[in-house]
């Protein structure tokens, strides 16, 4: 009897596809699984942050509102998925919107305006609000200052208008 090499290997799967399944379980996802980590938030949070600042130093308004949104919303899910967090004295909850955010209107106003010397400042504020947050968090170690390198070499920061 000649052997078919092609039935001979297709033949577990069709055994396969005979036996009795077992059903699947289900298994519930909690909250603290369904989002990313402290962690890597604040990793989103220091991309977009120099990302902001690269827009912003080449007068890429549409780019540093599109990254400041995205700075907000990580700071939205920092307090709304971790409002208190292990060994920080102080609910983040309260840290965010007290220290973080008027920094942030302060960027946003620069941005609204599109004023390079304000947008500077404003920067250099949320770079201080950041290590205020962290000292608070007793997190002080982790110093952030403006960027001199982009996160990214893929994207240009230069605003579309001026490129040749």
């Amino acid at each position: 009897m000649k052997q078919h090499p092609f039935l001979i290997a297709l033949l577990p799967l069709l055994l396969s596809s005979c036996s009795p399944t077992t059903p699947k379980t289900t298994t519930t996802t909690t909250q603290e699984e369904s989002h990313a980590g402290l962690g890597e938030i604040m990793l989103s949070v220091q991309i977009h942050h120099a990302k902001l600042w690269f827009a912003g130093k080449n007068q890429n308004w549409d780019l540093a509102k599109y990254e400041l949104n995205e700075l907000k919303e990580c700071f939205e899910d920092v307090v709304a998925f971790y409002p208190t967090h292990k060994n920080v004295p102080q609910p983040l909850s309260a840290l965010v919107p007290t220290i973080i955010t008027p920094s942030l209107e302060r960027v946003t106003k620069s941005i609204d305006t599109k004023d390079a010397v304000v947008f500077t400042s404003a920067f250099d504020g949320l770079n201080n609000s950041c290590n205020g947050c962290h000292e608070a968090a007793n997190h002080g170690f982790n110093v952030i200052k403006t960027p001199d390198v982009p996160p990214v070499t893929n994207q240009v920061y230069t605003p579309k208008t001026m490129l040749k």
